[in-house]
């Protein structure tokens, strides 16, 4: 046993965080069997809280049940919460066997059934009990004087009107839930089963934030409970159940106005306390309708955006003519959907792989080895200057590029539900790469959302060859080389940034390498508290949604004008056209980073 002993502000706000961890770590196991909350909130005296222990720790035995035990010792109050699984007829019997056994010991002990939160179903049979006749009558009397119609909470603390109390094995969930077996294209083996990834939802409510954090973007933008997490995954569970139409989950209606809306930010695969992935769902889900329907002209046109993006660069004097044309746009808008008041971006008329294939590298390219960068289809064929910067940043700094010729990642089509196009192109990418891990040469990519769909790949493949472990962001990359003390970047950046991180750099943890490599460059950043820009790929170009894909803009937009900083820096492709169409001219982190180098280069 050791004691960890925190005495400036940053050890304590990182043991705070496991602390604050520990509870929704605990909600993210998957399957069936769920650490339950039902006698966890019992306060009782501290002195009398190892004898208390003690006796539920029998309890428990005596059900043949484990437990997990954290809280405030020091106040008399452990959350203490066994493992359970409620879709059993013989866990749920153990359910109230355990309630009525554990709270008796409470009030036996001094203690109170409800130390820090509600009574709710959960504990509402045990209070007559605990605040005797009297006080309870009180209750009950208030409660028949100000809501004789039963209107708040009905049966709850006390009896409804017809005598009835709330039990905390009644209205169960998973009482006669008997959900249909989806037969997916991708693999859920690692959360037991699309229906078992449904049913992670508590119904915590955390996704109906409205600031701080990135969840959920799109409830912020309508304040609907449907456009949110658990709206979702609420008729997603009851679609499989069959409470809803058998065709429900491939029908227009359910995709329309329950999972189009979902712009795949990726925010609840690490902010949602039980880890419901609505993205990966959606793409599911997505993928069910195609095979029953047919796959929609323009889910097509935009799971193909690499290849639209090659041919719009070969012809870029006519695509970038075509794309600004009136007459063009209005057809466009009627038959695809693409609405014409969305900026669409330019082609190059020199794509990055042709750059790179006739730039000369840095003299320092190779002194600290070799790197493999990925040409994602934005940095590759409209705005190939990202990719020259990345280019210049990481040969100034002793790394020589390689550019593989690979395919799409797949983020494009997986966000249009075309599973086996994304299967195909994350099997060519891994025989393309595999050299490559098996010359232990990193694997690196600017856009995030690429990035993120290699980690992707082992819902795709079989045998991904280590590549989604081995793939990370340029800015991760270096950010590692220095803290390694490996290369260093010039220390005289002098202007102010603000920052906004790409939704799946935030769920994927990497969005604050972009922050650090700044700052190590002498810039004063400025991290956004942002949710999604709005934009989310597809989704802003989309008629039916942009008015909603602005309106959750509308938050960066404000918080970008709070911080009157000199340069405005994102990561994301998506992100700097959503700004760019409301006049925010933005900096890629690597962009800036170059440009820094290379003045000090000069100056040398």
């Amino acid at each position: 046993i050791d004691v960890e002993r925190a005495f400036d502000e940053e050890e304590m706000a990182d043991l705070w965080k496991v602390r604050k961890a520990s509870n929704p770590l605990l909600n993210r196991q998957p399957g069936d069997e769920q650490a339950l909350s039902f006698i966890e909130d019992a306060a009782v005296p501290p002195a009398r809280l190892p004898m208390y222990l003690e006796r539920v720790g029998d309890v428990l035995r005596e059900h043949d049940l484990q437990a997990s035990v954290f809280g405030h010792a020091g106040q008399g109050v452990l959350h203490i919460k066994p493992f359970l699984n409620l879709k059993t007829e013989h866990d749920r019997e153990r359910l109230r066997s355990v309630s009525e056994a554990v709270h008796e010991i409470v009030l036996e002990v001094g203690g109170s059934v409800s130390g820090e939160h509600g009574d709710g179903r959960l504990r509402s049979e045990h209070l007559p009990e605990m605040y005797g006749d009297d006080l309870y009558s009180a209750f009950c009397e208030i409660k028949r004087a100000f809501d004789s119609e039963d209107v708040f909470n009905p049966a709850k603390v006390v009896p409804a009107s017809d005598g009835d109390l709330a039990k905390v094995d009644e209205n169960l969930r998973y009482e006669g839930y008997d959900p249909e077996t989806v037969d997916t294209a991708l693999d859920f083996s690692a959360e037991e089963g699309f229906g078992s990834l449904v049913e992670q939802c508590n119904g915590c409510s955390k996704c109906r934030t409205s600031d701080g954090g990135v969840m959920c973007p799109t409830f912020r933008g309508t304040d609907d409970e449907i456009a949110s997490t658990r709206g979702r995954a609420n008729m997603l569970r009851a679609a499989i159940n069959g409470d809803l139409d058998e065709e429900t989950l491939t029908s227009d209606h359910f995709q329309e106005e329950v999972l189009d809306l979902c712009i795949s930010c990726k925010a609840c695969e690490t902010e949602c306390p039980t880890g419901v992935d609505m993205a990966k769902l959606k793409t599911e889900a997505k993928h069910q309708q195609h095979r029953t329907s047919g796959v929609p002209l323009r889910a097509r046109l935009f799971g193909n955006v690499r290849t639209l993006n090659r041919l719009g660069s070969t012809f870029s004097p006519i695509a970038n003519r075509l794309k600004e044309f009136g007459p063009g746009r209005r057809v466009a808008e009627a038959v695809l959907g693409i609405d014409r008041r969305r900026t669409l971006p330019d082609f190059a008329a020199e794509p990055f792989p042709d750059w790179f294939a006739a730039h000369d590298p840095h003299p320092n390219a190779g002194e600290n080895g070799t790197v493999a960068l990925f040409p994602d289809c934005y940095m590759g064929y409209n705005h190939p200057a990202v990719g020259k910067a990345s280019v210049h940043l990481l040969e100034s700094l002793g790394y020589a590029v390689e550019v593989p010729d690979v395919a799409c990642c797949g983020r494009a089509p997986l966000s249009q539900g075309l599973v086996e196009k994304a299967r195909g192109y994350a099997r060519q990418n891994v025989e393309i790469l595999v050299e490559y891990v098996e010359r232990d040469v990193p694997i690196i990519g600017v856009e995030p959302s690429c990035v993120s769909a290699f980690k992707e790949y082992d819902d795709l493949l079989e045998d991904t060859v280590n590549i989604p472990e081995t793939t990370e962001t340029v800015p991760a990359f270096l950010a590692d080389r220095i803290r390694a003390g490996e290369v260093e970047l010039p220390d005289n950046g002098e202007a102010t940034v603000a920052f906004h991180g790409h939704c799946h750099s935030k769920a994927k943890g990497w969005d604050s390498t972009p922050v650090e490599l700044l700052r190590e460059a002498g810039y004063d950043v400025q991290p956004l508290d942002t949710t999604c820009c709005g934009m989310a790929g597809a989704f802003g170009y989309e008629t039916e949604h942009y008015d909603l894909s602005m309106a959750i803009g509308d938050d960066l937009e404000s918080k970008i004008d709070a911080a009157e900083a000199d340069l405005i820096v994102t990561t994301g492709a998506s992100c700097s056209q959503q700004l760019a169409d409301r006049d925010i001219e933005t900096h890629h982190p690597l962009e800036v980073l170059a440009a820094l180098l290379e003045r000090s280069n000069s100056n040398d």
